[in-house]
């Protein structure tokens, strides 16, 4: 860099006769018997200012530090909570000095390196997976992520929407010439054009006081900031949920219209996507009994053998509002079950109801269809397992058989009945890893049913995990048919055009 000596030879011979009045005003204070008090004075003030200034200073930096940092409001799948993590790790990491917000030669590189992890997270036996998206989802992520990060920048820098990019480009460039030229610069101004230089000063001051952060930490909330939207759109893109929102489950999916029919239930012709809950089981452990004291009338045909060797669909009513659509399934045991054979029925289930005997001690049976139902959602890492309920039934059958007088109260077990149930509750969860609040004691003989409401209270707990499990499933449905209904506006669209081209021509033939 040319050193510019002409200048720096100009502002010398400027500041000629403020150093002489420097000299003799030092002379006249020594005269006066007053130097010593001026030295003390400055030296004061001196220490004052240089106080005040880092105190000015910490308090910029812990401003700033208040910052948000963003984070998603849920994740919908294991897959993009390990996809979140890595980004996080990415964002952490970053330094303005080697990504400079200015640079795109470096950004874009970052960009793809962000999305690339992403996207093998969602897709980890491919060796391009970033590239298995249709174009216009980058160019959909470009536009939230450009939307988001001028709503973070208007909401936290104040006043950064009056500051012209004109502006920036002199505070930039002022910044520079203060580490070139130093103090000598200011004064040198000062001494060439004083108005000029107090106006522009005042205005640099301003604009420094605008921003409130410092330069490097703004830098740096600001790419960080970049790094996670840029990542949280793209677990959404790989997700499937970018493209999606709520209205994908206002039609109906083919299965559950279907299994509606089969019920034989089906009035409207246009439903929102139900939840679909699935009463599974051991033989004779009181499945079809549950359905019927769920709908409150008899749905399902009870008997000593079992009946239902497919899942038969009913409707689930209350009030004559469709809760959803529940599933009796055929009865299972330690040589038989079902699960193995219909593994795409188990990923259209939203919620569990497990019906366990009391008096059946054995758990080997439920303990294989929990981990069928676990196995084939860990090798989906888009879904999430839906929420299992415990049915615990025939309590009235333990010790002492001949006692059933409810209610019972299971957290005080004051009575030996009381105690069995409490026991045999805390043993089923253990046995089959479920939480202890999952597991519902009920008695479901006819008669004596007892604590069927309490089952609906379970429910209610995990409506919100259900529904969740519910909008992953009709995601891959609901991707499917708008991206048909696209394609078929398209082929009208280009139809149309050559439609057109094809009158043209015969127009100018005729």
């Amino acid at each position: 860099m040319r050193t510019p000596w002409p200048w720096l030879t100009l502002i010398g011979l400027a500041l000629i006769p403020w150093l002489l009045a420097t000299g003799l005003g030092v002379v006249w204070l020594w005269q006066q018997g007053q130097l010593y008090l001026f030295t003390g004075l400055s030296a004061t003030l001196f220490f004052i200012t240089w106080y005040v200034a880092r105190w000015l200073n910490k308090k910029q930096v812990s401003y700033f530090s208040e910052l948000p940092v963003f984070q998603p409001d849920r994740l919908p799948c294991p897959a993009a909570e390990e996809a979140w993590s890595t980004v996080e790790k990415i964002a952490d990491s970053l330094n303005p000095s080697e990504y400079p917000l200015n640079d795109f030669s470096k950004l874009i590189p970052l960009s793809r390196r962000i999305i690339t992890q992403v996207a093998k997270h969602f897709k980890p036996n491919s060796e391009a997976a970033e590239l298995e998206i249709p174009l216009p989802g980058i160019l959909l992520i470009v536009e939230r992520v450009s939307h988001d990060m001028r709503e973070l920048l208007t909401s936290q820098v104040p006043a950064s929407h009056l500051i012209s990019i004109q502006d920036g480009l002199v505070l930039w460039r002022w910044k520079e010439n203060l580490k070139r030229f130093g103090i000598l610069g200011d004064v040198g101004w000062m001494l060439a054009s004083p108005i000029s230089a107090i106006l522009q000063k005042s205005r640099m001051a301003l604009l420094k006081r605008v921003a409130r952060y410092p330069l490097s930490e703004l830098e740096r909330w600001l790419l960080q900031s970049l790094a996670r939207k840029l990542g949280h759109y793209a677990i959404l893109l790989y997700s499937g949920m970018l493209w999606m929102d709520q209205s994908s489950m206002e039609t109906l999916s083919p299965e559950s219209a279907n299994d509606l029919k089969n019920a034989d239930r089906l009035r409207q012709s246009r439903l929102e996507e139900p939840l679909r809950m699935l009463v599974a089981g051991q033989t004779k452990a009181g499945k079809s009994s549950l359905i019927n004291a769920l709908f409150g009338e008899l749905q399902s045909p009870t008997d000593v053998l079992p009946l239902t060797q497919t899942l038969l669909p009913f409707r689930l009513e209350q009030d004559g509002e469709l809760l959803g659509i529940i599933f009796d399934s055929p009865g299972y045991g330690n040589d038989i079950s079902w699960a193995e054979e219909n593994l795409e029925e188990l990923q259209r289930i939203d919620l569990v109801l497990l019906v366990c005997s009391a008096v059946h001690a054995g758990r080997a049976a439920d303990w294989h269809f929990l981990e069928t139902l676990r196995t084939q959602y860990a090798q989906t890492p888009d879904r999430i397992p839906p929420p299992v309920i415990v049915i615990l039934t025939h309590i009235d059958s333990l010790r002492p058989t001949r006692e059933w007088n409810p209610p019972y109260d299971f957290e005080r077990t004051s009575s030996l009945k009381e105690n069995q149930i409490r026991s045999c509750i805390e043993h089923v969860a253990e046995s089959l890893r479920i939480p202890l609040e999952q597991v519902q004691a009920v008695c479901l003989k006819s008669g004596d049913e007892w604590n069927i409401e309490a089952i609906w209270t379970v429910i209610a707990a995990h409506l919100p995990q259900a529904r969740r499990t519910r909008y992953l499933r009709c995601l891959k449905h609901g991707y499917e048919r708008e991206r048909w209904e696209l394609i078929l506006r398209q082929l009208r669209s280009t139809g149309r055009v050559i439609g057109g081209g094809i009158k043209q021509v015969l127009q100018k033939k005729s």
